[in-house]
């Protein structure tokens, strides 16, 4: 499930989110981050039609709800590049750990209260809450709707440096998850459990630390080289009042 999720949330997670953070103006900023949203959305739909017919049936009924998870967790993406612009750090790393804990919770009294058989749903009522949690939590703490969302088309250089950074993003994801795929073709179940756990209580405390710390160190020193890259048509402007 994680690694299907993270690949829905590809596009707008890790391709654009840096893109548009770095745009000059609000609103090509919004275009490229609902953009993205939508994209990651595409995804979702296909990876629960493939997931409908792959899986058996309380199976494919999991998968199917946990590519809804990730589809509405996209929605938060353009709220997250707005925070990020407005330098609402505090904001963002209140509501995703609310999200963390309130699905962590949810998580352990489903896996509790469901039978058994049923087991596989506790993930999914917790994928699901955590999409809710950040969606309604920053979209709340970026202004609403109407400031985070925009619907249209940015302008054909903002374009060629998404794709580009898709692109990127797509190599990055394949290269740092070739495991996840021997591990989905050749493992059962149990075993790519065992070594997802071992595998990510190790880094689980350096990401949490570090992984905010490099979104805001990015979203400041992009917003310092758009100020640089101002500068000179400021002075061209100030030489001809001048004159």
């Amino acid at each position: 499930m994680s690694l299907m999720i993270s690949l829905v949330l590809l596009p707008a997670r890790e391709g654009l989110r840096r893109i548009a953070i770095r745009q000059d103006t609000d609103l090509q900023s919004r275009l490229l981050a609902t953009s993205g949203t939508f994209l990651s959305v595409f995804l979702a739909l296909f990876t629960a039609i493939v997931n409908y017919y792959f899986y058996t049936d309380e199976q494919s009924t999991a998968m199917v709800f946990s590519s809804v998870a990730a589809a509405i967790e996209s929605f938060s993406e353009p709220a997250v590049v707005n925070a990020t612009r407005r330098e609402l750090y505090k904001a963002i790393s209140t509501v995703r750990a609310v999200a963390l804990i309130s699905s962590g919770a949810v998580g352990v009294v489903s896996a509790y209260v469901l039978p058994q058989s049923q087991g596989v749903y506790s993930i999914v009522l917790s994928n699901l809450t955590h999409a809710l949690v950040l969606v309604v939590g920053l979209t709340s703490s970026s202004g609403g709707v109407s400031r985070v969302f925009s619907i249209g088309i940015p302008n054909s250089e903002v374009i060629r440096l998404a794709f580009d950074a898709v692109v990127q993003s797509v190599m990055k994801f394949v290269l740092g998850n070739g495991e996840g795929f021997i591990l989905l073709l050749s493992c059962d179940e149990t075993s790519r459990g065992a070594y997802k756990l071992a595998s990510n209580i190790s880094s689980l405390a350096a990401r949490f630390v570090f992984d905010r710390l490099e979104e805001q160190s990015f979203a400041a020193f992009s917003r310092l080289q758009n100020v640089m890259n101002s500068m000179p048509t400021v002075l061209r402007r100030s030489e001809k009042s001048d004159f």
